[in-house]
């Protein structure tokens, strides 16, 4: 390559970060809607991106319906197998909405473009609203649905739950059965020592009428921007969300299926644009490397599951 095209592509290179500092600057500065906005709605909504995740879409759905989520919607991310219909096949006692997503820029993060057009779109009719990913579950720890656990957290404008990581629980190939009863090992928690801020992230569950920019794990509300709360109702200020002083998990968990088995993981290393050395890739790499096998034995959703089936079935 020649070293004036070189140039040329630092020049692009910088002017594309340029813009998406400033894309993220303006980001900041969204008002936050009118109150006289009708916002009655009361569902309790889930937002994920997904691109081919046939194998595993259908457990997601049925286990966050099962735990109390009642509106999901879902951006299908290029998908060419049949993700999208089992999504349909899973829509029994939910509000389903699947929108078309493909990649059609290459400027801003398509994950982030999904969640506000679902909070500008859907949030009116939602009470609650969080966005996580396919390999990620949300739920209440104790036996009650989680609409029932979040009335009591209405005072504040959403909760942030940190990640739990599960690891590959020993299995070098993808098991038959699902996620939550297959991988039952996950790694300690609170995370210790100097790598904690690859594994330790939260996901918020927010009410949607606080929103005023979307953040991929801790949105920023119109109350108190500069923190976040945890289920302790502790008021945290964004710089010290890797301190492990306030992590707490006994009203609500995060199970992070992260690596699966390690046949999935090398798929996952060699996917798009992580299969080269990027920043990317060693992120998934450490992250990886940190949760291994999984430590602890800790079946919390596989448990929670079959308490939320029987009481349908009864």
């Amino acid at each position: 390559m020649k070293i004036k095209e070189i140039k040329q592509k630092i020049v692009n290179y910088r002017e594309l970060r340029r813009s998406q500092k400033y894309f993220a600057k303006q980001l900041l500065k969204v008002p936050c809607l009118p109150q006289i906005i009708d916002r009655s709605g009361d569902g309790i909504a889930i937002v994920a991106i997904f691109k081919n995740e046939s194998r595993y879409l259908a457990e997601w759905i049925q286990f966050h319906r099962t735990v109390g989520f009642d509106q999901f919607i879902l951006y299908d991310n290029g998908s060419n197998d049949n993700s999208r219909q089992i999504a349909e096949d899973n829509a029994d006692n939910i509000e389903l909405t699947i929108i078309d997503w493909e990649r059609f820029t290459t400027h801003y993060n398509p994950q982030l473009l999904s969640y506000s057009h679902a909070a500008a779109n859907f949030g009116m009719k939602s009470r609650w609203m969080c966005f996580i990913d396919i390999d990620e579950f949300m739920f209440p720890v104790d036996n009650r649905p989680i609409g029932e656990v979040l009335e009591e957290y209405t005072d504040i404008p959403g909760v942030a739950v940190p990640w739990h990581m599960y690891g590959t629980s020993r299995h070098a190939t993808p098991p038959e059965g699902g996620v939550i009863e297959n991988f039952q090992h996950r790694a300690i928690f609170p995370p210790r020592g100097g790598d904690i801020a690859h594994i330790y992230k939260y996901k918020t569950i927010f009410q949607p009428r606080y929103l005023t920019a979307c953040h991929v794990h801790l949105p920023f509300m119109s109350r108190f921007p500069e923190y976040f709360f945890n289920e302790r109702k502790e008021k945290i200020p964004r710089s010290l969300r890797f301190d492990t002083r306030f992590a707490s998990s006994e009203v609500f968990r995060l199970n992070h299926y992260y690596t699966k088995d390690m046949a999935s993981l090398d798929a996952k290393m060699n996917k798009g644009r992580v299969s080269a050395l990027t920043s990317g890739r060693r992120k998934l790499m450490k992250r990886a490397s940190i949760v291994g096998e999984g430590e602890i034995c800790d079946p919390i959703a596989l448990r929670k599951w079959q308490h939320f089936n029987a009481l349908e079935v009864g």
